[in-house]
């Protein structure tokens, strides 16, 4: 039995639910015969036209078996993603992020049955599936992996269009002399960024966008609005137009501010997610040597904790956190940053 077969048994065996919301995810609907990309029709068809490429293609057969794992995972998210447009057209955007997170459990049940998916492994299967649909680049084996992935990606599908087109290029932050300290946190709510803000770095100064908001409440709104929860706070602030767009410009003055006070140690604890918002940090404090503290939280736990959050007023619904799995690509050094840390569960 081939790799190929063997991954996809298993994964039947052990998530035949997941498999069948993949089946009945279509890339287009069912009358379309005109549609440019993905005629093979669903997702399970697409995983397993990538996957049939990558057994056919690739002889090594460690880089054979990390490729079927990611080429198995990497569109896990298009259920979650899926968008309805209208005039006839769906948009995944974002499922690489979701993915990503939907991954993370998927590869704990694998290394139960087989050790080849050790932590180190499922790490790099993880970015792997991050990037896919970005041109991020990775280093060193990585990057040639993720070239074939993307390669494959690409030829496993039946497509229309006259040309297959490029990534779009990342735009990178702009990088001065380093001299100070700077850590940035990225992770999803409740994923342990705080938790080791205060164990590791109490001595730096902090950013955090939720304690700016609650110190804006507080000073404009406590009087007249009452006292709020966390998440009351949040709605109250973003949901009203007036009210965020002051916040946001109050934000972007307190960035300012800290950056031409130069504090020498300084670490920023947000959610940082997305390219774009790491970027945004890493162009303010341009000077500073930076680093990336990166957590890779399963959905599993990440659901628990958030429900463990409950009573403090903290926790998310299920739609606030797809919208933050949209925007994960996972960091890469290139972006900016001197290390990067992983933790993952």
């Amino acid at each position: 039995m081939n790799e190929r077969d063997k991954l996809i048994i298993w994964f039947v065996k052990n998530y035949r639910d997941v498999m069948i919301k993949l089946e009945n995810t279509r890339h287009y609907p069912t009358h379309r015969t005109d549609h440019p990309y993905h005629l093979e029709g669903s997702v399970w068809t697409h995983t397993m036209m990538v996957m049939t490429h990558i057994e056919s293609t690739i002889a090594d057969p460690v880089v054979k078996k990390i490729l079927l794992t990611v080429g198995m995972l990497h569109d896990l998210g298009k259920v979650d993603a899926f968008k309805n447009k209208g005039n006839e057209r769906y948009s995944f955007e974002g499922h690489e992020g979701i993915s990503t997170f939907q991954a993370i459990d998927i590869l704990v049940s694998l290394e139960k049955d087989d050790d080849f998916y050790n932590k180190k492994m499922r790490l790099s299967i993880i970015k792997l599936i991050s990037i896919h649909g970005t041109d991020n680049r990775l280093s060193g084996v990585e990057a040639e992996l993720a070239d074939l992935f993307r390669k494959s990606d690409k030829l496993g599908a039946v497509r229309n269009e006259k040309t297959i087109g490029n990534y779009p290029r990342t735009k990178l932050a702009a990088r001065k002399p380093k001299h100070n300290q700077l850590i940035l946190l990225c992770g999803l709510p409740g994923s342990g960024k705080s938790t080791l803000r205060n164990k590791e770095y109490k001595d730096h100064y902090c950013i955090s966008r939720d304690d700016e908001l609650l110190k804006q409440y507080n000073t404009r709104y406590a009087e007249t609005h009452g006292e709020k929860t966390k998440s009351e706070v949040y709605q109250f602030i973003t949901q009203d137009e007036t009210r965020f767009k002051q916040f946001n410009e109050y934000f972007n003055d307190y960035l300012v501010k800290v950056a031409k006070s130069k504090p020498e140690r300084l670490i920023i604890d947000m959610t940082l997610l997305s390219l774009g918002s790491r970027r945004k940090m890493l162009n303010i404090f341009s000077d500073y040597e930076a680093h990336c503290e990166c957590f890779l939280i399963g959905d599993e736990l990440i659901t628990h904790r958030n429900n463990e959050r409950v009573e403090n007023g903290e926790s998310l619904n299920h739609s606030k956190f797809i919208d933050l799995k949209r925007k994960f690509v996972a960091p890469v050094e290139k972006e900016g940053f001197e290390t990067i840390n992983y933790y993952i569960d």
